[in-house]
């Protein structure tokens, strides 16, 4: 039971970190982005630790205790500030709306799972450990069970986690509302991609049968020009019949190039910054952002 408390206990504000790394798209922690290994550091010594045989051989004297709570309180609270600060500065680097209502929807989700994670994570394995057996032990992390709590300060707790459910349960029911309509989005490019699939493939099927009814008829103009006496009458239908398939044929690919004349494409060598470019604008034309803010024109800069 208690090795299970440190299990939850480490490892959610490794992963509250790495989350807000994977998000944070500021250059200056490209570093520890590519490297985020090195996070996973603190919380495995912690886990190596907090094995239950581990920590009744090294954690003997009440001292060695103490510290080892101190220590796994502190580098939690470092992990949980950084996250915080991570999540809530990411928002401010997007100048989309889309995207930055996205960012800020995906920030009050964890932020509120973190709270509540924040408000009983003071509980120290340690105590299920040694079955509370000491007055520090009984009452340290345990704030919320104290008897001489007043009703105010419960009131406070239960608003908190009220508070941290509900915008939990908005933002991520938010989030997923976006995510179904980008999905959406995706479903109906697929079906336009498979309809013109299936098109050209009826379209391709229809020019083959002509060009090999068209192969038919030639082999049998030429066997009739090879006889000693050609059957004129043959040959001027085998000639009609080359003809009408000709025709067809032009008028299909002619259709078949209506379709396509005003989306042709003509490719050149460009520059990236104007692709770059045109992809933002056509996204600020699409999600306008608050006070008709765009994007200066220029070179784009990392970060931007």
């Amino acid at each position: 039971m208690g090795y299970g408390l440190a299990v939850g206990r480490y490892l959610f504000p490794w992963l509250f970190v790495v989350t807000a790394l994977y998000y944070f798209s500021h250059p200056k922690l490209g570093w520890l982005r590519r490297h985020a290994w090195v996070t996973a550091i603190p919380p495995g010594l912690a886990l190596v630790l907090y094995y239950p045989p581990v920590f009744l051989f090294v954690a003997r004297d009440s001292a060695v205790q103490k510290w080892l709570i101190y220590l796994s309180l502190g580098w939690i609270a470092a992990y949980l500030a950084l996250g915080t600060v991570l999540l809530v500065a990411e928002p401010g680097n997007v100048r989309i709306r889309y995207i930055r209502t996205s960012a800020v929807l995906r920030c009050v989700m964890l932020l509120s799972v973190t709270a509540l994670y924040a408000l009983y994570c003071p509980q120290d394995p340690a105590q299920v450990y040694l079955f509370y057996q000491d007055a520090y032990m009984a009452h340290r992390g345990l704030w919320y069970l104290n008897p001489y709590l007043s009703p105010a300060t419960y009131g406070v707790v239960l608003a908190a986690n009220t508070v941290s459910l509900l915008l939990g349960s908005v933002s991520m029911m938010s989030v997923a509302r976006m995510k179904w309509s980008e999905g959406q989005d995706d479903v109906r490019l697929q079906r336009k991609y498979d309809a013109a699939s299936l098109g050209g493939s009826v379209f391709v099927h229809g020019i083959k049968n002509q060009l090999l009814a068209n192969r038919v008829l030639c082999k049998r103009l030429a066997e009739q020009l090879d006889a000693d006496q050609p059957d004129l009458a043959a040959l001027r239908s085998y000639a009609q019949q080359l003809l009408e398939n000709n025709a067809g044929l032009i008028s299909h690919v002619e259709e078949l190039y209506k379709s396509f004349k005003s989306n042709a494409l003509s490719m050149r060598r460009c520059s990236l910054t104007v692709i770059v470019q045109g992809a933002v604008e056509g996204l600020q034309k699409k999600y306008p952002a608050p006070g008709g803010d765009t994007v200066a024109r220029g070179p784009l800069r990392a970060g931007g």
